[in-house]
Order: structure tokens, then C-alpha cells, then sequence
């Protein structure tokens, strides 16, 4: 899995703090906004924090985050496309044909203890956590889908002989509150161990930039 944070805004706490203000302000808020840089970071970060323990987190909404993610499996999108506020472009399994020889795999299935590293390196390829006691079978499972590619299928037809440890890519958007809301949920030691990893590298990717949001 890897997990790249791609886009975030500059300018996080004067978006927020702007945005607090004006719902409590009787005036302009376009001055506030040219006003905030000569507001100290501190006295920004109190009122944020405040405005957040006090469950006014709309005002969390105007900051956004995107993410490229590599290597998740089709489980995990699963479970995140269930989030509603998110924005997610995912590599579709109707274009991205699976392309590998049968007659190959066939040859190092009959070597076996020659052939195995191969076949663990082929089936890494495409599914997540493959070790010496299940790669074996996700290359059954990887035959059986392009033995239905030969036989005909199409590939969105064929994607049915794969299991939901596929591998997958995406683009993911979300603003602040949003991400605030996933991570109470799939931080949770009750949640699955993949997404709960994802979840916390999205988050450290913003921690890394911005200290002050990681409580």
C-alpha cells in the first residue's frame, strides 16, 4: 500500500478561522480574511479548537484533501465508497485487463520448488498480502480469470473469478470534517487492519504538515 497526499491548501487555519469568525461577526468577512495574517497563529488555533469542541464542525468543510492510494484491495473500497462525502476516481476492472500467459503459470506450477518465487512475484502483482500459505491460491484464482479472458469474456465479465484481495488504485477527496469523521470510525480497533493503515497514513500525511490538527 502506498498512500500520497497530492493536494491540501496552504492555508488551512486562516480557512478555517475566517469561516469560524464570519458566523459570529457582524462584519465583512472579505476584512476578516485580509485581516488574518496579522493574527497571531496561537490566538487562530484557540478559536479553532474552541469552535471544534463545540461541534460547529461545518466550518471544517471548506478544506480539502486528495490523496493518490496504491495497492488497497477491492474490500477496502468497498468499505471507504460507503463513506457519502468522499470523492473517489477508481482504476476500473472493465479497462484495466489483467495480462498474464497461462502457459507460463502452468510450467511453474508443474516446478513447483523452482517455480515458486515466481509465482509469489506474479501473484504480488495483483493481490495484497500474498505469503507462502495463500499465494497459491490467489494463482488460482488469477487462472481461472484469464482462462475466461481466453474462453471469450469480457474483462468486466471475468472479474467476477477475483477475489476482493484484487489489488486496486485511486484518487480520493475529502474535506477535513469528513477525514475527521472516517478516522473515529476506522481507527476503531474493532475495524478491518487494511483500511485502519490507510486511514492513519491519510492522517499522518496531514499531520506531518500541520501539528496542531493531530488531536
Amino acid at each position: 500500500m502506498k498512500v500520497k497526499l497530492i493536494n491540501k491548501p496552504e492555508n488551512i487555519i486562516d480557512l478555517i478561522y475566517t469561516s469560524a469568525r464570519t458566523c459570529y461577526n457582524a462584519g465583512s468577512p472579505i476584512d476578516l480574511w485580509n485581516e488574518v495574517k496579522s493574527i497571531s497563529q496561537d490566538k487562530k488555533i484557540k478559536l479553532i479548537k474552541s469552535v471544534i469542541s463545540s461541534g460547529h464542525t461545518s466550518t471544517l468543510e471548506h478544506v480539502n484533501f486528495t490523496w493518490c492510494i496504491e495497492g488497497v484491495s477491492r474490500a477496502l473500497l468497498a468499505q471507504i465508497s460507503r463513506h457519502r462525502h468522499i470523492s473517489l476516481s477508481v482504476q476500473s476492472q472493465r479497462y484495466v485487463e489483467i495480462k498474464e500467459n497461462i502457459e507460463d503459470i502452468d510450467t511453474l506450477l508443474m516446478h513447483l520448488d523452482a517455480g515458486k518465487e515466481t509465482l509469489m512475484s506474479i501473484a504480488d502483482k495483483y493481490f495484497i498480502d500474498v505469503n507462502e500459505s495463500n499465494y497459491l491460491v490467489y494463482i488460482r484464482n488469477l487462472l481461472d480469470y484469464l482462462e475466461a479472458i481466453q474462453n471469450g469474456y469480457k474483462p468486466e465479465n471475468a472479474r467476477m473469478f477475483l477475489p476482493n484481495a484484487t489489488k486496486t488504485n485511486m484518487v480520493i477527496s475529502m474535506n477535513l470534517r469528513e477525514l475527521i469523521h472516517i478516522c473515529n470510525l476506522r481507527l476503531c480497533n474493532r475495524a478491518q487492519l487494511e483500511i485502519r493503515k490507510m486511514v492513519k497514513e491519510m492522517a499522518l500525511t496531514i499531520i506531518d504538515k500541520e501539528q496542531w490538527i493531530k488531536e
